[in-house]
């Protein structure tokens, strides 16, 4: 379905995927494949899915970790755009991955403890944290969030 090549980067076999020229993501051959035609939407969520959607999550990790990877060999500075830290899971992730994370705060808008609250989800990944202080930036190596 996919070949992954060592930098991260990945040419999808487009038999399995319907997204460029037709109204669904996915095949015949990707419901043939998995054994059983795609979900409908606002259909129940079985435990087939619930698999699929972990080994697709799991994969996905694999090559963000390798496009990462690959990425900083090549650059002094890398920034990735995620989605909102506290909305999902995903942005913990990458920062694990990239091994820092930048919170990014709007002044007599963001909490304080929503700030903090990051800062120590963001630590239990092991990232190290920039985050806003009085003046500048601070960086802070999560493990001594941990203290």
């Amino acid at each position: 379905m996919l070949d992954i090549k060592e930098d991260g980067t990945f040419p999808l076999n487009m038999r399995y995927f319907n997204y460029p020229t037709w109204l669904t993501m996915t095949s015949g051959q990707f419901d043939r494949l998995f054994g059983g035609p795609r979900r409908e939407p606002e259909s129940q969520v079985t435990q087939r899915e619930m698999d699929i959607a972990c080994s697709i999550r799991a994969v996905t990790e694999i090559i963000l970790s390798q496009l990462i990877h690959s990425v900083r060999e090549k650059y002094d500075a890398v920034i990735i755009d995620t989605p909102v830290a506290g909305n999902s899971a995903d942005a913990y992730i990458i920062a694990a991955r990239a091994k820092a994370g930048l919170i990014v705060a709007r002044r007599n808008v963001t909490r304080v403890a929503r700030i903090d609250s990051l800062v120590e989800r963001m630590g239990v990944a092991r990232a190290a944290i920039g985050y806003p202080a009085q003046r500048g930036l601070t960086v802070r190596n999560a493990a001594s969030l941990q203290d």
